[in-house]
């Protein structure tokens, strides 16, 4: 069993930053899994922080790949139905694209 890694959610938030925009424009694996993560973790992100992400992946030039696109854009309408308060569209777009990528996210506190 791994351990827990207890983070605030402001710690959180910074390595979900650093993660997207690492993961912007790359062709590989990683966006994948950085936008499964986004989905597990950004519920638990203050309005303002989820607004960094979402300006960040609106303000890509190079999403990569056409299906990193798709996964980007996919992903940027789950936070924005988020942000909004549309938790059902949210909630029911949760593991979307998610199928191939199944880490556990835990000890992420708020």
């Amino acid at each position: 069993m791994a351990d827990k890694i207890l983070l605030t959610s402001d710690d959180a938030y910074l390595f979900l930053v650093s993660a997207v925009r690492y993961a912007l424009g790359r062709k590989t694996y990683i966006v994948g899994w950085t936008c499964e993560q986004v989905r597990k973790i950004a519920p638990k992100l203050s309005p303002s922080h989820i607004d960094v992400i979402i300006k960040d992946i609106m303000t890509c030039e190079d999403y990569g790949h056409d299906f990193d696109k798709q996964e980007w854009l996919s992903l940027l309408r789950w936070l924005q139905d988020l942000r909004s308060g549309n938790t059902s569209q949210s909630t029911a777009n949760v593991f979307r694209g998610a199928q191939k990528f199944t880490r556990k996210t835990k000890g992420i506190k708020k």
